[in-house]
């Protein structure tokens, strides 16, 4: 086979993946306040280059092998700076690129394309990075055939793709006499950190998992998480940040119906932000930490299985089943979910009688206890025991079961 070496033979790749040190275009997207930006370093395998139909592309008789190269990719807020150095270190292709996309998917992590401008093949070229976990980033780029491959932040513990994709093993309590807990039906994309309160997340599990507690840490001080996935702007309004879904908040103080909570920022520096009281989890409970789940997992997210069957000695059993028909009534509306299987709906009356319009969610999916809104993505409501709590606008209503 022939093997494609950098250099004189350099450009046949880069032709369709780019080559050599250009300019790019003009920058699309200022990414000031992201959490994530920083260097990230990788390596992609050496690989076949294939043509547009799929098949090995042939030189001189032969199928070409591209050889595996290093990657730094600086993320910084105005731009990307992107340098590739093949396995040998016998070139160094060094690129400024531009940010044209940025998503977040429903785990809370962020999806980017980055272009910048090949003068030498005359076009422009991408990559494509898909945050998997905090530090690292799964990248897509190079031309057909070429191989995906993960970058890392310099102190993040490398993964291979195999690594991010591999799913929990469930555990299967085999000693009932030890401390057992299971992830809350309807949660997803929970964190799983090196350790609590805040450290490096190591894997995100759903609803439904079970896990031996190891060690149980109780906080001394309240932890405050966030509900579910939000855009929160400074104090002055000049800047605005995207958090996930059970993000630890460092809260200063209260204003209102706000918390006063503040953000640290990549070069030390640390602005103010107000996220809404009905948008936080407040809770003074433990940390558990499971071989099992590879770290620890916060205890406001979990149901104690060796507590369980107390708890629920206890409870009518009409409260036990989430089914059924909730109500809140006060001066201004009334309010009616009725939640039956996987699915709920709900309707707003003003006091007058008349049915609301426009307000907002009005149907969507259960799973175990979490209302979740028709895509099943994002989380609206919670029922424990016999009530409901329900996002409405920028409160949470507390439904009573009938």
């Amino acid at each position: 086979m022939t093997q494609l070496k950098w250099g004189a033979l350099g450009c046949l790749l880069f032709a369709l993946c780019g080559c050599g040190e250009g300019e790019t275009a003009e920058k699309a997207i200022d990414l000031s306040g992201r959490e994530w930006l920083g260097t990230y370093v990788g390596t992609q395998p050496t690989y076949n280059m294939l043509n547009a139909k799929g098949e090995p592309m042939v030189l001189y008789g032969t199928p070409v092998v591209v050889s595996s190269t290093q990657h730094q990719i600086q993320l910084r807020p105005d731009g990307a700076k992107i340098e590739v150095t093949s396995a040998e270190g016998a070139a160094t292709y060094r690129y400024d690129g531009a940010y044209v996309s940025e998503q977040q998917d429903i785990n809370g992590f962020v999806g980017l394309t980055i272009r910048y401008k090949d003068e030498e093949a005359g076009n422009e070229q991408e990559y494509a990075l898909q945050q998997v976990s905090e530090g690292h980033f799964e990248v897509t780029w190079g031309g057909f055939g070429a191989p995906k491959f993960m970058v890392h932040a310099p102190d993040a513990i490398p993964l291979s793709l195999d690594d991010a994709e591999a799913p929990l093993q469930q555990t299967s309590p085999a000693d009932p006499s030890k401390p057992m807990a299971k992830i809350q039906e309807g949660r997803s994309n929970v964190n799983v950190r090196m350790s609590p309160p805040s450290g490096r997340v190591v894997r995100k599990v759903d609803g439904g998992v079970v896990f031996e507690i190891h060690e149980e840490r109780a906080m001394s001080n309240a932890v405050y998480l966030l509900k579910q996935a939000a855009h929160l702007a400074t104090l002055d309004g000049s800047k605005t940040f995207e958090k996930a879904a059970n993000a630890k908040l460092n809260v200063m103080g209260e204003e209102g119906a706000d918390f006063i909570v503040e953000l640290s920022e990549k070069r030390g520096t640390s602005l103010q932000v107000r996220v809404p009281k009905s948008q936080v989890i407040v809770s003074e409970d433990a940390w558990y930490r499971s071989d099992d789940l590879g770290g620890w997992v916060y205890s406001g997210l979990c149901e104690r299985l060796d507590q369980a069957a107390s708890r629920k000695d206890n409870i009518p059993a009409a409260v036990l089943t989430v089914d059924g028909v909730y109500r809140h009534s006060d001066a201004d509306f009334d309010m009616e979910v009725i939640v039956t299987g996987s699915n709920w709906a709900s309707k707003m009356f003003l006091a007058s009688g008349e049915v609301m319009a426009n307000q907002g969610v009005e149907f969507g999916v259960v799973r175990g206890s979490v209302l979740l809104d028709e895509s099943g993505y994002f989380e609206v409501g919670l029922i424990e025991g016999g009530t409901l709590r329900m996002q409405v606008g920028s409160s949470v209503v507390t439904l009573t079961k009938s």
